[in-house]
């Protein structure tokens, strides 16, 4: 457990909780196993859900004879060999003292994102050269990923030089381009019905929070049962933290109060997609929570669509990516995209949005 501004924002220690936990420590009583490794990750995990300022987790493993240390982030986990605790416990000793570091940033969180003097969230964004304390407007993010391994987006909802404005934070796949770039096309085009950037920008990677590390030895046995003979180096799937600045719009599109809200806020997000494919950009996750609700007076920014991780540089009408169900949101992928033919194109997205007005016509009340 600890305290401190970035992880409880109290300076005195609670009960145990998720909230105020540091690191999960878990005693067994036989054999560690790689199957405690994957028990410890439900700790992680949960401190990733209840946080939000989680930038990577540690657990420790411990039994009467070894101990083990894990890391837990975004590209998904690296640990030690297991060691003898009797025969090395210096070694022991550096795991517990840097449990108990009181560097926050050294224990995985983003000390960017604390509680401020007044007991409320604020967030420091580099803007242009600038750092600029927001405070955030509810204590938890608008939105939030509950995975380990992936984007791991969150958004923020602040106040902006007294206006609303969204902070999303999210580490993107270093070989993809980056949401930033597209966004700054689009504020360039003037385009509506499509989420308006104000400023980004980028930070560390996910290697460099393993001290360098980008891959991880797996061995490879010539039999079942065998000893070990070749290491493999298999490089980790490296990501970047980025954040971004955004225009702060309405409530999902599920939040309409009017059938004319819902009609012409669907349409304008179409006219939005449509908008970007003419620049040369392919959304690729349409889905229900990537529209929102705009302006209901400002015809063109009735419905918004966000969310260009995903997204790609096309020609005017297709995409040179193959079609691929991990891409994009399950429930309102194309029946071409779930059966992995041809390449994805805007037909796909097209069957994405009615996909959504259908998911809106049999669950609203």
């Amino acid at each position: 457990m600890g305290t401190g501004r970035a992880i409880s924002g109290s300076n005195s220690l609670s009960d145990p909780t998720y909230r105020g936990c540091t690191a999960c420590i878990e005693v067994k009583l036989g054999k560690l196993s790689e199957n405690d490794i994957v028990q410890v990750a439900v700790y992680a995990r949960e401190l990733i859900i209840q946080q939000h300022n989680r930038r990577f987790a540690y657990g420790l493993l411990l039994s009467a004879t070894h101990a083990c240390l894990v890391q837990y982030d975004r590209a998904g986990l690296m640990y030690s060999a297991k060691i003898r605790v009797h025969q090395t416990p210096t070694t022991l000793i550096r795991f517990i003292l840097g449990l108990a570091s009181l560097d926050e940033r050294a224990l995985g969180f983003d000390d960017n994102i604390y509680w401020g003097p007044d007991g409320n969230r604020r967030l420091d964004v580099n803007i242009n050269g600038v750092v600029e304390s927001l405070p955030a407007l509810q204590e938890a993010p608008l939105f939030f990923r509950m995975s380990i391994r992936g984007r791991g987006t969150i958004a923020w909802s602040v106040d902006y030089r007294g206006s609303r404005a969204l902070v999303k934070y999210a580490w993107r796949a270093v070989d993809r381009k980056p949401e930033l770039e597209f966004l700054e096309c689009v504020k360039k085009a003037g385009l509506k019905g499509v989420g308006q950037l104000i400023f980004g920008g980028e930070a560390e990677l996910i290697s460099e929070n393993r001290w360098g590390k980008e891959r991880r030895m797996r061995h490879h046995h010539s039999q079942p049962g065998t000893k070990p003979k070749t290491e493999v180096p298999v490089w980790i799937s490296d990501r970047r933290y980025c954040y971004l600045v955004m225009k702060h719009w309405g409530r999902c599109l599920d939040h309409f109060t009017t059938k004319l809200e819902l009609l012409t806020a669907f349409r304008d997000a179409i006219a939005g997609h449509r908008a970007l494919l003419e620049i040369g950009i392919l959304h690729r996750d349409v889905s229900l929570r990537n529209i929102l609700l705009g302006d209901p007076n400002d015809v063109g920014n009735r419905g918004i669509l966000i969310d260009l991780d995903l997204a790609l540089e096309v020609g005017r009408a297709s995409s040179n990516a193959a079609t691929d169900f991990r891409t994009g949101t399950r429930a309102f992928q194309s029946l071409r995209i779930l059966s992995g033919g041809g390449h994805h194109n805007y037909f796909d997205d097209l069957e994405s949005f009615f996909y959504v007005l259908c998911w809106i016509y049999f669950c609203y009340e």
